[in-house]
């Protein structure tokens, strides 16, 4: 096997493009299934490119891999790694880039990320929480995961999030 750098790398980026085939060979061939690696994850909707030091699991989110965060769910990946994100998007027409992220600058966790990144169907977020219902209440920086869909004015979250019965009395006291 090649160096655990190379490694993770290669597993993050498969990750990411939604090699399952690849990223399953990968973990059965004993390549750590949480390492880290430095990534640009790049996004169609919103116009996006993103620096991410990231694990698999990232990776699949932000790409909206659901096929490989389900299996990276079902191996055992664990959830709870902080991610450390610089993000730029730019308008096509007028080519200003703009900074984005509701929280930009601040580590925060997968759950967080399925909000920042929520493709329409929510297929991710859902797969999250139903791999750890806890997440709808836990809290990161002192906010729920419905307070963080509130912040980035993202109103298709925040109905998916009472939908999978997420409490508005709980978000409102922390």
């Amino acid at each position: 096997m090649p160096k655990p750098k190379i490694t993770a790398h290669a597993l993050v980026s498969t990750s990411c493009r939604g090699f399952l085939d690849v990223v399953t060979e990968f973990v059965k061939n004993g390549v750590d299934i949480n390492c880290v690696d430095m990534v640009l994850l790049q996004s169609v909707k919103p116009t996006l490119h993103a620096n991410v030091d990231c694990t698999p699991l990232v990776g699949a989110i932000v790409s909206r891999q659901a096929s490989v965060l389900k299996y990276l769910l079902e191996a055992g990946a664990r959830m709870n790694y902080l991610v450390h994100q610089g993000a730029w998007s730019w308008d096509p027409v007028s080519d200003e880039e703009l900074r984005v992220g509701a929280c930009l600058g601040e580590p925060y966790n997968a759950s967080w990320c399925a909000v920042e990144y929520y493709e329409g169907s929510g297929e991710i977020l859902k797969l999250l929480l139903q791999h750890d219902p806890s997440l709808l209440e836990n809290q990161n920086l002192g906010r729920t995961l419905l307070c963080h869909a509130i912040l980035c004015q993202n109103s298709s979250v925040v109905q998916a999030l009472f939908d999978v019965g997420a409490n508005i009395e709980y978000t409102m006291k922390t």
